[in-house]
């Protein structure tokens, strides 16, 4: 049996670590710099005094339900333009016999 050279797991071959997708890594001068990322995006970044301050994810949390929030109310908003529509209708969209009485009060 001097044959058999490996293993039955020598068939396989490695397979290189996978990077953590939540620690993404770019290079700035050289060095490794790791950006911080919030629901698998990168957080928004801005500038103050020169250096980088990062967004807390508490506005970013409060813009969106805002943006909810105003959505609920425009949705309300086209009800309400809907239901008036719908009152103030012209003759012309009320059922043949009530248009040929001439109003809705019998006679």
């Amino acid at each position: 049996m001097g044959l058999v050279t490996g293993t039955r797991t020598a068939r396989y071959r490695t397979v290189p670590p996978k990077i953590d997708r939540r620690r993404l890594i770019s290079t700035v001068d050289g060095r490794l710099k790791k950006k911080s990322t919030v629901d698998s995006r990168l957080r928004e970044k801005s500038t103050v005094d020169g250096r980088l301050r990062e967004k807390s994810t508490v506005d970013i949390r409060l813009r969106k339900k805002k943006g909810r929030r105003r959505g609920k109310e425009e949705k309300k908003e086209e009800d309400k333009k809907e239901y008036l529509a719908h009152v103030l209708s012209s003759p012309a969209g009320r059922p043949r016999a009530v248009v040929a009485r001439g109003s809705l009060a019998p006679a």
